[in-house]
């Protein structure tokens, strides 16, 4: 009996296209973009752009950056808290990895609408390779005298809020942004 190589080959075709098919789906599924909108791998994690203690005032007592138990629609995200004032003073500091540069635009535009004052981008940074970056002090929601710091980098989003008082002054959290800033260029750049 001879088999004919023509519905033999078709069939491969075939089951070699649905089997890509179905690969690229559980790809777009599993990490949220394909091949061509994601974001690329770096040598370094949401986990590395760290503060340094000397940043805040004197006794403070500062959680270092680890992995939140909610990553709020990132792909990978890290948070640190700093206590200064017996308790009284606060800043929480926030890195967030997305799956495409898209999905960070999304998130950062939603920080930026859902501030409780205007946010305007920051002229003291020179150098940066931020796509964006915005600053703002006010009262917060719950009469708190605060500054806020959102900025994106590609798929990273970063956000510092810290609440203003006598040893956190908005000259301080200038610095601190504008190290963070440092922090996050020296990291984009690096090969």
């Amino acid at each position: 009996m001879h088999v004919k190589a023509r519905p033999i080959l078709g069939c491969v075709v075939t089951l070699t296209g649905v089997a890509l098919l179905c690969f690229v789906g559980l790809r777009a599924t599993v990490r949220g973009c394909f091949w061509w909108n994601c974001a690329p791998s770096r040598q370094f994690t949401v986990l590395d752009p760290s503060l340094p203690i000397s940043l805040f005032p004197k006794g403070s007592i500062q959680s270092p950056l680890h992995q939140p138990s909610e990553l709020s629609g990132a792909q990978a995200a890290a948070v640190s808290t700093v206590h200064w004032n017996e308790g009284a003073g606060l800043a929480v500091y926030n890195v967030d990895r997305f799956n495409t540069d898209a999905r960070a635009r999304k998130r950062f535009s939603a920080l930026v609408g859902m501030a409780d004052f205007p946010l305007e981008a920051n002229p003291d940074l020179l150098h940066s390779v931020a796509d964006d970056f915005v600053t703002g002090c006010g009262y917060t929601e719950w009469g708190a005298n605060a500054c806020m710091a959102y900025a994106r980098y590609e798929e990273f989003v970063l956000t510092f809020v810290a609440y203003i008082d006598r040893d956190m002054t908005i000259e301080r959290f200038r610095r601190i942004a504008v190290t963070i800033d440092g922090a996050m260029t020296q990291l984009m750049t690096e090969p």
